[in-house]
């Protein structure tokens, strides 16, 4: 969440076309903030919920370069 350290977007989107599936976009300040946030204790809890929902039990992660702002 904005909440968080290092996050200066958190965005969560869903899927027009699919309804009930989602986008949760966020935007951290440097891998640093990263790096803390996946080592807070209350970031397990998160991805154990976040993987219930996630179609074959694993939510996919993946990492952007922004080009433009």
């Amino acid at each position: 969440s904005l909440a968080e350290e290092g996050v200066s977007v958190f965005r969560l989107h869903e899927n027009r076309d699919n309804p009930g599936h989602f986008v949760l976009y966020e935007r951290f300040r440097d891998q640093a903030a990263i790096d803390f946030l996946f080592a807070e204790e209350h970031f397990a809890r998160i991805k154990e919920t976040l993987a219930s929902l996630a179609e074959g039990g694993k939510p996919k992660v993946t990492y952007f370069h922004v080009l433009t702002d």
